[in-house]
């Protein structure tokens, strides 16, 4: 939506971001799927802070209203990140899909990354549809490659290139003109 913002997450944010990240919905599609003390996630802030290849930004709607958290890592001189994102629990539908757009725009646009990863654990079926939604293409799936309290259970790795999301969003523009 025109006027959504991605900036930089800030101390202040620390309190919002770790109710969403410990909210079941969150917490249990996750890697990590343990409840995250005060001093726990301020210590990760912190390490983030001092870690040129880790950017956590905070999605923001016209209002100021933060409505989710999406995390790069990785991407220095060669132009190569991974993500992870989470929209606030409880959010009406279409968030995800404004933080998703705003984050490629960050991640091609704004940084000039070249390609973009995301993993999924394989049974989270949202995220898996999310990242194909968003023009995402599987291409692998690591099998055994987390290991949860059941056991262990594969990861699926998608990845988009900046050409595939310049060509997508040149698509979208115009079919918005044709319409």
């Amino acid at each position: 939506m025109a006027g959504d913002c991605l900036r930089a997450m800030a101390e202040r944010d620390l309190d919002l971001v770790r109710e969403w990240r410990n909210h079941d919905t969150v917490r249990l599609a996750s890697f990590s799927t343990a409840l995250i003390d005060r001093d726990e996630h301020l210590s990760w802030f912190h390490r983030v802070q001092q870690d040129q290849g880790h950017e956590v930004c905070i999605a923001e709607a016209p209002d100021g209203q933060p409505f989710g958290v999406v995390q790069f890592r990785g991407a220095l001189a060669d132009g190569l990140a991974l993500w992870g994102f989470y929209v606030a629990p409880g959010s009406r539908p279409g968030l995800g899909r404004r933080l998703g757009a705003l984050a490629l725009g960050h991640a091609f646009d704004h940084r000039g990354w070249h390609r973009l990863e995301g993993r999924v654990r394989a049974g989270n079926d949202a995220s898996r549809r999310f990242h194909s939604t968003l023009g995402f293409r599987q291409e692998g799936r690591l099998r055994d490659a987390h290991r949860t309290d059941m056991g262990y259970e594969d990861v699926m790795v998608f990845g988009l290139l900046a050409t595939e999301w310049r060509a997508r969003e040149r698509k979208d523009r115009d079919d918005e003109n044709n319409d």
